[in-house]
């Protein structure tokens, strides 16, 4: 969700007012050319719904709610008030990053975080996507000018509105492991966790249903994510850009990450998932965050029970994406597969019977 387009730009001086008397202000986009900053007031609202942008819409609507209500939503500053602008003792940096190859559990996961209000969990926030971004797909890689930035503006968005947050995770979207190395190194204590699956299992989802970066695949960004190649269909495509996934988790810089299968996201897991994210499972409700594992995490009231469809997925794949799959990805699945920083498979077989 973005803002009406406005050209009025609030100025610092006014807006660092603005900012002490509203404790739910917290950076929300950039411009495209990186030079202004929007905030949204999502007061104290907490964001259960492991997606920010449905977050941050339903904190809107309901915040402005009543005929009497004053409540300016968005506000628009120049990128440099931030540079006048001190987090709280009390603000919360990041504490772990959830990186994943996509339709990989991972926003079943951040919903599951977010059940708990002592932890703020931003799926997909519009802000990580920006700062890297404003020089094109080199900037994905050759970010290092930015880390300072990039380091406060994340670090405003842990603002404590609630007075009661602990733990701050960031689920990022799957283009953004391009983007890891820059945001290891402004948060380089923050452990990060991988999740991947099955790329049959991936691919036959992406068809079904197309990822957000479908769009990119005859522009600069689509030749970036699959590796400056040509692919001839959408199906090639889209397996080169997961090949780039799966090798950003198997590169050096991801040596210290934690890895999560997908047949590993079940609730029993979740004590050792969040051990993994440096949250310890005495200090938050378990019982909440396992319910979530009922239903289908991208349905819109949360209330489509869940059915496991891994078997399904493979009956449906056809020749060409096996063909693609044996090439591309099967070698690389097995070698995250075997790697020791696998989350310890448990022992019941039966863990997916548990959602």
């Amino acid at each position: 969700m973005m803002p009406a387009t406005d050209n009025n730009v609030t100025p610092n001086d006014a807006f660092l007012e603005i900012y002490e008397k509203t404790a739910g202000l917290i950076p929300h986009s950039l411009s495209h050319d990186g030079s202004r900053l929007t905030w949204i007031d999502l007061g104290s609202y907490h964001m259960y719904e492991g997606s920010y942008q449905k977050a941050s819409h339903t904190a809107v609507a309901l915040l402005g709610r009543g005929p009497d209500t004053v409540y300016q939503p968005f506000f628009t500053t120049e990128l440099s008030v931030i540079d006048d602008l001190t987090p709280a003792p009390d603000d919360v940096s990041p504490t772990a990053f959830i990186f994943g190859v996509s339709r990989c559990g991972s926003t079943l996961l951040t919903r599951a975080l977010a059940r708990d209000r002592r932890i703020l969990a931003f799926g997909e926030a519009l802000i990580p996507n920006g700062l890297w971004r404003l020089g094109g797909p080199s900037t994905l890689t050759h970010a290092t000018g930015t880390i300072a930035r990039l380091r406060k503006v994340i670090t405003l968005m842990g603002r404590n509105r609630g007075g009661g947050y602990r733990h701050m995770v960031l689920k990022l979207s799957s283009v953004e492991l391009h983007a890891a190395s820059p945001l290891r190194a402004a948060f380089p204590d923050a452990p990060c966790l991988f999740m991947y699956r099955n790329p049959t299992e991936v691919l036959v989802s992406h068809l079904n249903r197309k990822p957000g970066w479908h769009d990119a695949m005859s522009t600069d960004w689509g030749s970036f994510l699959c590796g400056q190649e040509t692919p001839q269909t959408t199906t090639e495509f889209y397996a080169k850009v997961l090949r780039g996934y799966y090798s950003v988790a198997m590169s050096d810089a991801a040596k210290n990450w934690t890895l999560l299968q997908y047949p590993e996201l079940a609730p029993h897991r979740l004590p050792d998932i969040l051990a993994a994210l440096g949250i310890d499972a005495d200090d938050v409700d378990l019982t909440a965050m396992s319910r979530c594992f009922r239903s289908y995490s991208k349905s819109p009231y949360q209330n489509a029970q869940f059915a496991d469809d891994q078997g399904k997925k493979q009956r449906d794949a056809s020749a060409a994406v096996a063909e693609l799959v044996a090439t591309h990805l099967d070698p690389l699945h097995q070698a995250l597969a075997q790697a020791p920083q696998n989350l310890a498979p448990h022992s019941d077989a039966g863990a997916w019977k548990t959602r």
